[in-house]
């Protein structure tokens, strides 16, 4: 089943370069996202069991500029998995031409123990699953750099925790933003973000982003001690 709606951005979406920003761009996706799942009644989410996204995969054709109406798509990819979902989206502007492709794998988690669940054969087929893919292909695995680069600290804000008493994933899109060197924030343009998230970060914790320069754009590592939570990857 495909999931069809129409947004109207608001001005603090935009970037000083007067583009729709990363974080908005997935805030807008994980939006549609939600409303499809309650299109389907699914609820998962209403006791100790949460929807948690795995990963990200954002492909910009253009970036959106104020003002700009857009119409999202949004499904899930058949074969569904008995541990996850491939989520789909589309965002296309006024006269159809695709924006901005994406994917997200989710998986269920139990809040009380953070353990992984399988989801039901019932649940996913309430989404009827759709065969249609946005990517042609299955992406590399997401690897930290061995090129060295800077790192720096977290500042992570009480507002960046999410219900799930975790930082909410679209905030680390803003971390890469404001790990970038000042030259590339400025005059870069990227196509791509990627996103692995391997552990929760959470408040209070000891949080570092470590950024370093690549043949294709930037790759991102956060720590909290000596743990992997997230890599990330802005491309050209």
């Amino acid at each position: 089943m495909f999931f069809e709606e129409s947004f109207e951005t608001r001005p603090g979406d935009y970037d000083s370069r007067g583009r729709l920003s990363l974080e908005a761009i997935l805030n807008i996706l994980e939006t549609s996202g939600g409303h499809h799942t309650e299109a389907v009644k699914d609820r998962v989410s209403d006791g100790h069991v949460s929807w948690i996204m795995a990963d990200w995969r954002v492909a910009i054709e253009r970036y959106p500029v104020r003002p700009e109406p857009l119409r999202v798509r949004t499904w899930v990819k058949a074969p569904a998995s008995v541990s996850s979902v491939d989520r789909m989206f589309t965002v296309r502007d006024t006269e159809g031409s695709i924006l901005i492709r994406a994917s997200t794998r989710l998986a269920q988690i139990d809040l009380r123990d953070n353990r992984l669940l399988r989801i039901s054969p019932e649940l996913s087929a309430s989404y009827a699953p759709e065969a249609e893919d946005v990517f042609s292909g299955k992406a590399p695995r997401l690897r930290e750099s061995s090129v060295s680069g800077t790192e720096s600290r977290l500042h992570i804000r009480r507002s960046d925790v999410d219900f799930n008493r975790h930082v909410h994933n679209t905030k680390y899109a803003c971390y890469a933003v404001e790990a970038l060197p000042e030259e590339a924030f400025r005059n870069e343009t990227f196509s791509s973000f990627r996103a692995a998230f391997h552990a929760p970060l959470k408040y209070g914790g000891d949080g570092v982003i470590r950024c370093s320069r690549t043949d294709s754009g930037y790759s991102f590592a956060i720590y909290d001690g000596e743990r992997l939570c997230t890599l990330m990857e802005l491309g050209y």
